[in-house]
């Protein structure tokens, strides 16, 4: 089975964490947010790496309690 490339995680809160494929793993993003948050998000976490997806839904639930209430794979 393909690794997706794309994954999106959209909240109840109506902001969303993309998580991009890559060959060392996935890196993540935030959208829908103040700006001010989108890039301190970004200096704090837009250079880890996660190994798999799974990673990247741990840390996720670890992040926020907000539900994701749709995932878009691509």
């Amino acid at each position: 089975m393909k690794k997706p490339s794309l994954i999106i995680f959209i909240f109840d809160t109506d902001f969303s964490i993309s998580a991009f494929r890559f060959d060392e793993g996935y890196k993540i993003s935030i959208s829908g947010v103040a700006p001010d948050i989108e890039r301190a998000f970004d200096k704090l976490y837009g250079s880890k790496v996660f190994d798999n997806i799974n990673d990247v839904k741990n840390f996720i639930n670890s992040f926020t309690e907000a539900k994701v209430v749709k995932e878009l794979i691509f």
